[in-house]
């Protein structure tokens, strides 16, 4: 989903604005085929295409230089349709990737690029493909290069397509953006802050932190699903709150039921001035 738009009014609003584009006939070609051939490949691309922008904006960026880093997001995508049929289930439906589904998902930018090297105006675009997964401190990737190195487009890019696919899976803004925080010289750091304030997670700051049952607290997220130790019956899906009621239930559970520390997303509101360490008792994992 774009904004408030269907689906289909995002598609056709694009097509329009595509039209009188430079390599616009290019862009909507493979567009048209996503449409066709892997609908929800293209519905990723949009919100991908809409988080560039978005971000693109706050830099003030003009449209010549936006330009080809919404037409990376746009095609960011096309090579999805190399997918094995059930890798492309699991990326684009949230379900948990096995390690062979992130290699095959991690080339995707790359294979993309490939397509597009016979097509001139679209080189730029496809620089920015190719930069797209590089980490921003290790300068890993298919041409390694680090920090400001890295083209900014594949930089804005990274982050938005690790956002949607984190948030696919987690189903939370804030895991998601805990996960990323968490990816020590993934991201561009400035970006990342930025992009977070553009999903409106400026005033809390949120840790997965690794806590025994008694340090537990009301509103705090069970990052992991809970299971008994014995059986490995579920007994709580990841992402679910903790109430004061569960939190009292589950301190009532015989010993070594559950297996500790337990993973639970904590947040903290973050005030000016302060390094955000509240010292606060839910971080004791002992």
């Amino acid at each position: 989903m774009v904004g408030t738009e269907s689906d289909a009014e995002a598609l056709t609003n694009l097509k329009r604005e595509l039209s009188t584009a430079v390599a616009g006939g290019v862009v909507l070609a493979f567009v048209e085929l996503l449409s066709l051939a892997r609908p929800a490949a293209l519905k990723r691309a949009l919100r991908l295409r809409r988080y560039v922008l978005e971000l693109a904006l706050e830099l003030g960026l003009d449209g010549e230089s936006s330009a080809p880093i919404e037409a990376a997001a746009l095609l960011s995508q096309v090579g999805s349709l190399t997918l094995p049929e059930a890798t492309a289930t699991r990326y684009y439906h949230g379900a948990t990737l096995s390690p062979a589904d992130l290699d095959l998902v991690e080339q995707l930018p790359a294979t993309a690029a490939d397509i597009l090297r016979h097509v001139e105006s679209l080189r730029e675009t496809r620089e920015i493909l190719l930069g797209q997964s590089e980490r921003f401190s290790s300068g890993r990737g298919r041409r390694p290069r680090h920090g400001s190195r890295i083209p900014l487009g594949s930089r804005m890019l990274k982050i938005a397509h690790d956002f949607d696919l984190l948030e696919a899976q987690e189903r939370s803004v804030e895991f998601a953006l805990s996960t990323m925080r968490g990816r020590g010289g993934w991201y561009d750091p400035e970006l990342l802050e930025l992009f977070a304030r553009l999903r409106g997670a400026s005033e809390v700051r949120t840790q997965i932190k690794e806590l025994r049952l008694r340090n537990l607290r009301a509103g705090m997220v069970f990052a992991e699903d809970i299971r008994s130790a014995t059986e490995g019956v579920l007994l709580i899906a990841r992402g679910q709150e903790a109430s004061a009621k569960l939190i009292e239930r589950l301190n009532a559970l015989p010993e070594g039921l559950v297996a500790e520390p337990v993973r639970m997303l904590v947040r903290e509101r973050t005030d000016r001035g302060s390094d955000g360490d509240d010292g606060d008792a839910g971080s004791d994992s002992r």
